[in-house]
């Protein structure tokens, strides 16, 4: 099963969480709850709860974090005294704190932990309800309450919101960061990526997306940036496709403008985020494609641009741009010669290049005949040798 997953099992719950302590408390409430015992499910949930938190202040003030060191100080000082007024306090606000002090939950988790404490509160003090009433701890309750506890908190390292986004597009903007999808995942795994909570992922994957559409970055940084991209695709391909199918065509109508379109075909290119655009980006993208100049011209002569080739190569990698890409080269067979000249895609040659100056065979002339030769594949030339050898016969002297 993996975090989506609708229904988590109970020794799941347990391998998710991170700190040792509250993985100890975590398997007793499962030991409760399995034991019918669900007051003390969920005693034993917020205990975890607490522990857990407390282990973040340590990793926070590791990083640096004052606020964090502050209240560990103030929580050893308490509890070195004894003081149980200030104890359950500073328990209390533990909801609180973990979402205005240091953005660990979003407001709706928080809701969740502060229902976890005071149902905690009804099972461990009988006299904060009815004795006539007595508080009932369903199973449900108990299961709901160690869900929540591990996926709202247990289970997610120190740093989210706003400072984990700062962290996150700091640690990709380093040269050290991977090119490789596989080790990019393999990174965010152990970052604070991990397990990371549907927000964050919204924020590095609009980011991301707005940098590459909007920014000019250095080739190398975007390089990261499209690594990364496609890492967070793959280790969060649920909540990221929705993210993208939701906001991705409106970014691009609204944000760039024509003159930078060939941002978004090496966007659509580099990621397979092109299966989330709607039908009218769709379309301004084959619009894009057909109105494309693929000429350098000038009063002298006319000669392909080797950086509109480029941008026709990209966009026949995405699949709805194939066809109109592959009618933009039913051209001169000089043309067709001088763009594979210029491209240094294999697979695009052999794919449509060579198929296209196959099927102009007939109307070459000797020279382009030729010049087909050079770098043909095997296939190509044995189509190539017939029609050459009729040049050659036919061809008047002065042409040899």
């Amino acid at each position: 099963m993996t975090m989506q997953s609708n229904f988590i099992d109970l020794d799941e719950l347990i391998v998710m969480c991170r700190d040792k302590r509250a993985k100890q408390l975590i398997q007793e409430a499962v030991a409760c709850y399995r034991a019918g015992a669900y007051r003390s499910c969920i005693v034993a949930t917020w205990n975890a709860v607490v522990f857990d938190f407390l282990h973040k202040l340590r990793e926070l003030d590791l990083f640096g974090n004052g606020e964090a060191a502050g209240l560990l100080k103030n929580f050893e000082k308490i509890s070195s005294e004894a003081k149980v007024k200030e104890l359950w306090q500073f328990e209390s606000s533990i909801p609180d704190w973990a979402i205005e002090k240091f953005e660990l939950i979003s407001p709706v988790e928080q809701s969740d932990i502060q229902r976890l404490f005071e149902d905690r509160s009804r099972c461990a003090h009988p006299s904060m309800t009815s004795l006539e009433e007595p508080f009932e701890a369903t199973a449900e309750l108990a299961r709901y309450h160690l869900r929540s506890a591990v996926t709202h908190l247990l289970q997610r390292p120190p740093v989210q919101g706003r400072a984990a986004k700062e962290r996150i597009f700091q640690d990709i903007k380093s040269e050290y960061f991977p090119i490789e999808v596989e080790l990019a995942v393999q990174h965010f795994q152990k970052s604070l990526l991990a397990r990371a909570r549907p927000t964050l992922i919204k924020d590095i994957v609009r980011g991301l997306t707005i940098n590459l559409l909007i920014e000019d970055r250095p080739i190398d940084e975007q390089t990261r940036q499209f690594c990364a991209l496609n890492a967070v695709l793959k280790l969060y391909s649920k909540d990221a496709g929705k993210i993208l199918n939701d906001g991705l065509s409106d970014i691009i109508l609204n944000k760039v403008t024509d003159e930078r379109w060939e941002k978004v075909i090496t966007y659509l290119s580099n990621t397979s985020a092109w299966e989330y655009l709607n039908e009218p980006c769709q379309l301004k993208a084959k619009k894009f494609i057909e109105k494309l100049n693929i000429f350098d011209d000038n009063k002298w002569n006319t000669r392909l641009a080797a950086e509109k080739v480029e941008i026709l190569v990209k966009s026949w990698y995405v699949p709805f741009l194939t066809e109109v890409v592959v009618s933009k080269f039913q051209i001169s067979v000089n043309h067709i010669l001088s763009a594979k000249a210029l491209c240094e895609d294999k697979v695009f040659i052999e794919k449509v290049l060579d198929p296209i100056l196959k099927d102009s065979l007939p109307q070459a002339d000797l020279n382009q005949l030729i010049r087909m030769t050079k770098n043909a594949d095997q296939l190509l030339n044995v189509a190539i040798q017939p029609c050459l050898q009729e040049a050659i016969q036919t061809a008047p002297i002065e042409t040899l």
